[in-house]
């Protein structure tokens, strides 16, 4: 029978190594123990969250970058909030592991995290999944903290593209925007969204049809709860 020694957790370094090392889940030992010393691992963990992965980076380092933004989002890290919104933009990079874990840390700011997740989205050179994950996840926190629904609403909708800009190909964020449009129960944006279904910009595979559109207006507002990012540990 294998038997799994705990590691002595007495050195910052040494904890830092088998955080790096730990792959997709961290030993309990471990958790507890970075959570109860903020103050010895903050500016190492926004170092790690702050490495640009080349695309044959190894798993392992995947994994310890979403490590970092895990720890710094339970503790409310106000640099590591601005430190996402210079990730999320990046090309050359392996934003995958981040995009897993998103909707579990970033909700963590609260409304704070409106402005940095508002300009991903409204920057149009940011990688299509950035600015997805930036759509959701504001749906997500005005279910959370419903005062701020209406800020989230506006800056969704002045997202959507009139004009000109109906003949840029970002047909796949416009329609997540009108997802969550519906998710939001925004009726004032009716008008907006069926006329971006006329001019066939929005994907109905994401978005539904018109129809399934305003059905879902009509439904109950979703109920959301939020557990703290170290609960994806439990």
């Amino acid at each position: 029978m294998r038997v799994q020694m705990t590691p002595k957790l007495d050195n910052i370094q040494h904890v830092m190594t088998q955080l790096d090392r730990a792959g997709a889940q961290l030993p309990a030992d471990l958790v507890a123990h970075i959570d109860a010393h903020p103050d010895q691992f903050v500016a190492l963990l926004r170092d790690r969250l702050a490495l640009s992965l080349p695309l044959s980076s190894d798993e392992s380092d995947v994994y310890a970058r979403s490590h970092a933004l895990i720890f710094l989002a339970q503790w409310h890290d106000e640099a590591a909030l601005t430190l996402i919104g210079e990730i999320l933009v990046r090309h050359d990079d392996v934003l995958d592991g981040l995009y897993d874990v998103f909707e579990a840390t970033i909700p963590a700011y609260g409304p704070a995290a409106i402005p940095v997740l508002a300009d991903i989205l409204s920057n149009a050179q940011a990688p299509t999944a950035s600015r997805i994950v930036s759509v959701t996840t504001m749906g997500y926190i005005a279910h959370l903290h419903p005062l701020c629904a209406r800020a989230v609403i506006r800056t969704l909708r002045d997202a959507l593209p009139v004009g000109d800009a109906l003949a840029d190909d970002h047909h796949e964020v416009w329609s997540w925007v009108v997802t969550t449009l519906a998710e939001l129960r925004s009726k004032a944006a009716t008008a907006q969204v069926e006329q971006l279904y006329k001019a066939g910009v929005l994907d109905p595979n994401i978005c539904g049809r018109p129809d399934e559109y305003r059905r879902a207006l009509r439904e109950s507002p979703i109920k959301a709860n939020f557990a703290q990012p170290l609960s994806l540990y439990s």
